[in-house]
């Protein structure tokens, strides 16, 4: 059995604000290239964009910040919340049991939203034959923003992710 990769002891349900990273299946470049730091998406990258802003329009507890598709992997922040994120509010929530074990995400968790992202992400680039390889890898990469200045960090790292990426470790 594998081991999830989420903090044990963080309720990804409630409230607070995270980075999220996620990958295409074996670091392949599937979502368009960039070219003087710019990323130009193909049609499968248009469809990360566009499934990624529908998360929002489905969801009325989530809010999307900054994001940015690369070629073969994802950045964004999300915040998950019961009412419009404020800047300078307590962002984290924790917990002292987990809420899961290792299984079938929590309804309107990180893991879920993220989960059904990457589903529809598939299910789309498959019936308009776009692609029909396995586009993601099976996990992804959460990091809890816990305060006002991680959160503008962060920000500026995916903003600036393009223009970095002839030294990305991972082209």
């Amino acid at each position: 059995m594998q081991k999830s990769i989420r903090h044990p002891d963080w309720d990804y349900t409630q409230q607070g604000a995270y980075f999220v990273t996620i990958c295409a299946h074996n670091m392949q470049c599937l979502f368009g290239n960039i070219t003087e730091g710019q990323m130009h998406p193909n049609a499968l990258g248009c469809v990360v964009e566009r499934e990624w802003l529908a998360t929002a329009k489905r969801r009325p507890y989530v809010e999307l910040d900054e994001f940015v598709v690369m070629p073969n992997h994802f950045h964004g922040i999300i915040i998950l919340n019961e009412r419009p994120y404020q800047r300078g509010s307590d962002m984290t929530r924790h917990v002292t049991t987990p809420l899961r074990e290792f299984g079938k995400p929590k309804a309107k968790s990180l893991s879920s939203i993220v989960g059904a992202f990457k589903a529809s992400v598939t299910r789309i680039a498959r019936q308009t034959d776009i692609y029909y390889d396995q586009i993601w890898q099976p996990r992804f990469h959460d990091h809890i923003i816990r305060n006002e200045k991680a959160y503008i960090a962060i920000q500026q790292y995916i903003y600036y992710n393009p223009q970095t990426w002839d030294v990305d470790e991972y082209f």
